[in-house]
């Protein structure tokens, strides 16, 4: 169990957050994530794949994918506002226009679909979706801000396991967790969740960190700033 004094987990947290907050990037941008995707192997050759955003925010995560040249990505997030203002924001930067689809957009995707979907949903109960619909699950600290309430035996964390593995390809299906925590757990023995996932690797990324100074009268002196460490959890449907 995480204990938090922010309220991480909780709907009416991020609901207020995101009334002041037009964007906000979660853990590693995307300039550090492609790569390290790349050179695990972790990106579907396919750019029609079917990949899935849990927990998306106010992130430019979507908008990195369809950039990267993907054209199937469904976002979801618990507060109805963001997904509202994340639609029409991607739609605006993409050119998207569903009433007057250019002939280019027709041939990337099926016709009357914005490659970017947001969904108002939440990652604890995605019954909404189609089973092994995604190829991809992403998750950018969604599985850190739920475990932040979670209780003694996991029970959030181990229903997001489950939620996800309906949804994903089986077998081989991909989930891709970017996490603080380098002590997050996805493959259970036992009771719910059991024998859905196999984490395969955790990359452990050095994030980058800038040096910071304290003035005083006489000199400047350099504060010492500790290594912070980044996860990204490779899970792999069974």
């Amino acid at each position: 169990m995480t204990n938090s004094a922010i309220p991480f987990d909780k709907h009416e947290y991020w609901a207020q957050r995101f009334e002041h907050e037009a964007s906000f990037e979660w853990l590693l941008p995307w300039s550090v994530l492609e790569p390290q995707m790349r050179a695990h192997n972790l990106l579907p050759e396919d750019s029609t794949a079917k990949i899935l955003n849990l927990g998306c925010g106010n992130s430019d995560l979507p908008l990195d994918l369809y950039r990267s040249g993907y054209r199937n990505v469904t976002s979801v997030d618990f507060v109805a506002s963001v997904i509202d203002r994340m639609r029409e924001r991607c739609e605006r930067a993409i050119g998207w226009q569903s009433a007057t689809l250019s002939h280019e957009t027709k041939d990337d995707i099926n016709p009357g679909e914005c490659p970017l979907q947001f969904l108002e949903m939440d990652c604890l109960d995605m019954s909404r979706l189609p089973e092994q619909s995604f190829q991809l699950c992403f998750d950018k600290s969604t599985s850190d801000a739920i475990s932040c309430g979670d209780d003694d035996e996991y029970t959030k964390l181990r229903n997001l396991c489950v939620q996800v593995a309906r949804v994903v390809t089986r077998p081989s299906g991909l989930w891709c967790v970017v996490s603080y925590s380098k002590f997050r757990q996805f493959e259970w023995t036992e009771g719910p969740g059991r024998g859905l996932w196999r984490t395969e690797q955790i990359v452990e990324i050095k994030t980058e960190q800038h040096q910071k100074k304290e003035k005083h009268a006489e000199a400047t002196h350099k504060v010492f700033v500790p290594d912070v460490h980044q996860f990204i959890y490779v899970n792999r449907r069974l």
